[in-house]
Parts: structure tokens; sequence; C-alpha cells
């Protein structure tokens, strides 16, 4: 059973509010899976911690004040609360409490979905919305974990969806820079969500109004009307069959191994390399050309349908180009 640990009444709301946001945006508002979901929180979760705002601890520090992390297969959620914060600082404390509360449930749903994956000898599991390497011993290899910037942008994304007033379609096909996202709110890693947008529209299955889809109690992500956005929240693995399925076996990793060098080395820099970012942009291009192809060849969707995901792709395209070139 989880624990709970809080200051003050306003801290055992951030709680409350961060699990049911999150739940009903991921989940919809089928409370009977809600529920379900929630047996397994209390089993997985085994400490929810909110300090005082500004307090340093060994995991928290005012570059990271947050953090949900796993220790012995049990999951943690450590992160500043109200004591000591200013009125100017509350709507950053509810945005930090969405995308902490968001691992969480990532690393869960996505848990429950977990088979070991062994290609080239390398086992892949997901792990907290990872991709987890091993050898035949369970030991962690090479990178150890790849998805990182997918993780942490499309979380950024799901805090803005949540929090903002725009519709979820405006979100998914503009720049950050028209959110009109609060400064307090910003984070280093809205910079690289043009390239989660990108990717998502990539995988498009159909041309759908996302915004419809939650208004009407249903989860965006468990529709299958995009393969990505199915994948990042319950099973990071069927992304990289599908991509591998088009790209090649051992493809999706690679991506990915480039993504996150790009992400961790871009971190605390204003502008990306337009150099690396090249050769991201060619991957997606590559992607989207033979995954068009393959509906085309195996006649899989209705034209109008094909003509509407390669619009609204090329529309994220022309806004990547101008953001990274």
């Amino acid at each position: 059973m989880t624990k709970y640990y809080y200051e003050c009444k306003l801290d055992k709301q951030l709680i409350i509010n961060s699990f049911n946001k999150i739940a009903h945006f991921i989940l919809g508002n089928n409370i009977e899976l809600i529920e379900a979901f929630q047996k397994e929180f209390n089993k997985k979760v085994e400490i929810i911690k909110i300090y005082p705002n500004g307090k340093i601890t060994k995991t928290l520090n005012y570059k990271r004040p947050g953090r949900c992390y796993k220790h012995n297969n049990k999951i943690y959620i450590e992160m500043w609360g109200y004591q000591n914060a200013n009125q100017k600082q509350y709507d950053w404390l509810e945005y930090q409490g969405i995308h902490e509360f968001a691992h969480c449930f990532i690393d869960i749903l996505t848990e429950l979905k977990s088979k070991v994956v062994i290609k080239n000898n390398i086992y892949l599991s997901n792990s907290m919305g990872l991709i987890a390497q091993k050898d035949q011993n369970g030991n962690l290899i090479n990178q150890h974990y790849y998805g990182k910037l997918f993780n942490e942008t499309m979380i950024d994304l799901i805090c803005v969806m949540i929090n903002n007033n725009m519709e979820i379609n405006q979100i998914l096909n503009s720049n950050y820079d028209n959110w009109h996202i609060k400064k307090i709110n910003e984070t280093s890693y809205l910079k690289f969500t043009t390239i989660t947008r990108l990717i998502i529209a990539s995988f498009a299955n159909t041309s759908v109004n996302y915004q419809n889809i939650y208004q009407k109690g249903f989860s965006i992500f468990n529709s299958k009307a995009n393969d990505f956005l199915y994948g990042i929240i319950f099973n990071p693995l069927y992304i990289e069959e599908k991509f591998d399925f088009l790209m090649g076996d051992g493809s999706y990793r690679f991506f990915c191994v480039q993504l996150d060098k790009l992400f961790i080395d871009n971190l605390n820099v204003k502008k990306i390399d337009s150099k690396e970012i090249k050769k991201i942009f060619n991957i997606i291009e590559n992607f989207f050309t033979k995954r068009i192809n393959y509906f085309l060849e195996n006649k899989l969707i209705e034209d109008k349908i094909l003509k509407e995901i390669i619009k609204n792709y090329r529309i994220i395209k022309e806004q990547f180009i101008t953001e990274y070139f």
C-alpha cells in the first residue's frame, strides 16, 4: 500500500489532482479501468513524498525539483510542494505534479504489457516508459535504456494538453511558442517537442480529431488511431516493432540512441545543432515515405484519409525545418 507524506492540505490536494487528471486523460472516463489501475498503483508505488518548496535533498534540487524513480522494483515519487512556495509558483507545482505522476503511470502501464524481445542476443523489455537492454543474465548492457527523448517530451506534451485551453490537435500541430505556456512552466524539454510531434504525425493510421475523442470520455492513446501515441503510453516495444518492420531490425534502437544523445547534449543550449538534427530528420522522412508506400501498395487506407495524413505531416515538417534549420 502506498505511503503518503506531505506538509499541508494543498500538498494532499496536489497528489489527488495529479492522479485524477492523468488517470482521466490517459485512461478516459472508464471508472472500472481507473479503479483497476488504482489497485496496481497501490501495489507498485511505495512512497509519495512532498517536500517544502526549495528543500534540497539527495534527489531534489533547483535543477530537479521533482523525481519519479524505481528502487527494488517499487516506484517512488518525490517533489516540492506548496509549503514555502509563493502564489506565482502554484501553476508550476500543478505542472510538475502532473509530470511526475505521468512518469509513474507510464511505468506501470508499460510493464503490464511488458514482454521480452530478443534481437541480436540483446534482451529488450519495457522499463519506466523506456526500453531496457539486457544480456541473457539480466544485466544492463550498451546504453542500458533508450527512448528518453520521446518519453520526456511526450510527458511535457501531456502536461500542456491537460493544463492548456488549446485543443489537443492545435497543440500537436503547432510549435511550442504558440502554446501560451507561462514562463514558470517552461522546461528545457520543450525545444525537442517538434521532433516528437513529427514522429507522431509519421505514425498516424488515420486523420482524427483527438479533442473529440477526449471530450467523449475516451483515451486518445488507446484508440490505435496512432501507433506512436498508443505505444509511448502502453508499450514502447510496439513502436519499435512498427518502426523496424519498415526500417529493418535494430533501426529503432539506433534511432533512439542518436535521439537520446542529442537530447542530453543539447538540454542546456538554446538552439539544437542543425547538423545533428538533420540526421534525425532524414530518418523520420525515410520512415514516413516507406510507411505511406506500404499503405499504398497494400491498399490499407482510403485515398482521402491518406491525403489528410500526408497533409498533416507536411505541415509539421515545415515547422520542423523552420525551427531547427
